[in-house]
């Protein structure tokens, strides 16, 4: 389910991304809030370190459309029955 969602987001597919989530687990209010979460945002290369069970761990690259300045961001995600509902990614610094 996580390799779905990075690659709806990396087509541009926001909805599709969305149906995967646990939205209120992970706290989105809205739908427009999680497009407007990505205005600036491209998401290049995903590569997956493990999934197993109801867990992922993943390198992302995000790019600031921008700046145009690029990280690799290390992240995890649990799913469950309703869907992705923790994501967390973290980066030394900022796009």
């Amino acid at each position: 389910m996580a390799q779905a969602y990075y690659g709806y987001l990396k087509a541009g597919n926001y909805p599709a991304a969305w149906n995967l989530l646990d939205t209120s687990a992970l706290g989105y209010s809205s739908y427009p809030a999680f497009v407007a979460s990505f205005a600036n945002t491209r998401i290049g290369a995903v590569t997956f370190d493990y999934i197993q069970g109801g867990s992922a761990a993943f390198q992302v690259i995000v790019t600031n459309a921008k700046t145009g300045a690029s990280l690799e961001y290390e992240c995890g995600a649990t799913i469950d029955s309703i869907g992705i509902n923790s994501l967390n990614c973290y980066s030394q610094g900022a796009p």
